[in-house]
């Protein structure tokens, strides 16, 4: 199922023992538009602290949770108030990610260790340890990267959207698919070109992000986006719906890669 991130933004998140606090933000790796964490704020419990959560921790949204903004993940309190210190205001390392993940018990994500996905939230990460994939993996191949590769979703609220032949609108939201946490789409408000009328672009589209200008290429013309299938925000968005935008660009389904996600 597709979640709109803007509606997720200050839902509570509980852990097996209680509330941790209200979902800030969500974290998009640059490198592939998963979204490996959520931003929880902890201020309510630990002053003027904030602290990511891995979404593979996170227990399936159903509809009765929906309705209260409750997220739920299989951890605890103390494991949250014991976990390695991040400062959220610099960029995040991956070795830094490495001590966090180790110390959850969370699998790496990145290339060549064990993909998004696997299912490994619990309640005493201890009982738990890495898989041996993601324990044997030499963090050093990625100490170069030592800039910013996770970015705020919030921040992307409102990036101008640039098509090969002009300006199309800004992004009004994101939609990212549910049971594996990956950015799948930007809803694209397009008023001062198409009057009225909102747009959906997938990721995949997506040629580059110019994080200092607040912009975003994609690798179309206004005439593809023009007539591209309508997308209603007030409906929701159907597999069928999916497949016509995707196959109108030329683009495969991403729940082909993968057929256990949002299967028929």
């Amino acid at each position: 199922m597709l979640r709109d991130l803007a509606k997720l933004y200050d839902f509570s998140l509980h852990g097996n023992d209680g509330e941790v606090g209200k979902v800030d933000d969500f974290y998009l790796c640059d490198e592939d538009f998963a979204l490996p964490y959520l931003v929880v704020d902890i201020g309510s419990w630990l002053f003027g602290k904030r602290v990511l959560v891995a979404t593979d921790a996170l227990l399936p949204l159903r509809m009765p949770l929906w309705e209260r903004k409750v997220l739920v993940a299989n951890l605890t309190r103390e494991q949250i108030k014991e976990a390695p210190e991040l400062d959220l205001d610099q960029p995040i390392t991956r070795e830094a990610e490495a001590d966090l993940r180790a110390y959850y018990g969370w699998p790496l994500y990145w290339a060549g260790s064990v993909p998004l996905g696997m299912p490994i939230a619990t309640a005493d990460a201890t009982a738990y340890p890495i898989p041996e994939a993601a324990a044997e993996l030499d963090p050093a191949p990625h100490a170069h990267n030592e800039g910013q590769h996770l970015r705020s979703t919030r921040q992307l609220h409102g990036y101008g959207i640039e098509a090969e032949d002009g300006g199309i609108g800004h992004v009004e939201t994101l939609l990212a698919s549910e049971d594996d946490w990956v950015l799948r789409y930007l809803v694209v408000d397009t008023r001062d070109w198409l009057p009225g009328r909102k747009v959906l672009l997938a990721t995949k589209s997506l040629a580059e992000i110019d994080w200092s200008g607040r912009d975003i290429h994609v690798r179309l013309t206004r005439d593809q986006v023009r007539n591209a299938p309508e997308y209603h925000p007030s409906k929701p968005i159907e597999r069928a719906h999916e497949m016509e935008l995707l196959r109108y660009y030329g683009y495969e389904p991403y729940w082909m890669d993968n057929p256990e996600t949002g299967a028929f």
